[in-house]
């Protein structure tokens, strides 16, 4: 088992990397005019360079990997991961999903929004840098800032919570309901309660 989780973490490490990469190299690259397509075909994320600068309105494919610095308007997937900055619609992918914004679902191994996620996130590991608005099914569920809507996981965290937690463990630095085994809502009058612990 152990094997599996490095070997999935390494092939992730490895997506970041190349985007990360790619995000420094073709920034420079971007055309002025707005190009779009219906469909697009993706190898790596730079690879060909098209769907890395094209928004797409329909499929976006990864065989095994896509990625772009544009939007997509429809569906994203791909073998291992998927890496556009703005999703309206799907991002699905059998490793992982990354972006900026998403507007729809996330599912994937790991899923992880980097500015704002609107939807359903259905993976083993759910994270937003920010704000998240929705469903978040996972083991691991975590917003970093305010959570609106339903978490439910072994552990759930939000910055802010102005919805529900059901899990083994949930943790809110402010605000929220939750339902677990152990709830704790640190600024809450009683930080920390067994089965149910609610602030407003």
């Amino acid at each position: 088992m152990k094997k599996i989780i490095s070997l999935f973490l390494t092939i992730y490490l490895t997506i970041i990397s190349v985007n990360i990469l790619a995000n420094n190299n073709t920034k420079k690259q971007v055309p002025k005019k707005t190009n779009w397509s219906v469909f697009e075909l993706s190898i790596f994320p730079t690879v060909p360079s098209s769907p890395y600068v094209t928004d797409v309105y329909g499929l976006k494919l990864g065989l095994p990997v896509s990625g772009g610095i544009k939007s997509v308007y429809g569906l994203e997937t791909s073998v291992i991961g998927s890496g556009t900055d703005y999703i309206e619609g799907a991002q699905i992918s059998v490793l992982a999903n990354v972006c900026k914004t998403f507007y729809g679902l996330q599912l994937a191994f790991i899923n992880i929004a980097n500015e704002y996620g609107d939807g359903i996130q259905g993976g083993f590991f759910n994270t937003n840098s920010f704000d998240f608005n929705g469903l978040q099914l996972g083991a691991f569920n975590l917003t970093g800032k305010k959570a609106d809507g339903l978490a439910v996981g072994v552990y759930n965290f939000a910055a802010t919570s102005d919805g529900v937690q059901v899990g083994l463990l949930n943790i809110s630095n402010k605000s929220g309901l939750q339902f677990g085994l152990v709830n704790i809502i640190k600024d809450s009058p009683i930080p920390f309660m067994p089965l149910c612990n609610f602030s407003f």
